[in-house]
């Protein structure tokens, strides 16, 4: 963060991006330790992608029953891993 400053701020822009394969709400504020970012997606699906690219390095599903999304008052969403 240190190479960032009033100078160079506008020279930011998209580096990547990730498309989850579900179009249902989000909420996850992701984390990043050792080069991978880890986010969840919604049904509690956890995506480990490489920090610099984008590229997906593994996926986890735990398998959360769809049936009992009529039942989520907020929609399938996951707040983040921890």
């Amino acid at each position: 963060m240190d190479a960032i400053s009033d100078e160079n701020i506008s020279q930011l822009g998209l580096t990547w991006y990730y498309d989850l394969p579900h179009k249902r709400g989000v909420e996850a504020t992701p984390l990043i330790a050792d080069g991978v970012m880890y986010t969840t997606g919604s049904w509690s699906l956890v995506f480990a992608l490489d920090a610099r690219s984008g590229d997906l390095l593994w996926q986890y599903d735990p398998k959360v029953p769809r049936e009992y999304a009529v039942n989520a008052c907020c929609d399938v969403v996951n707040r983040g891993v921890a």
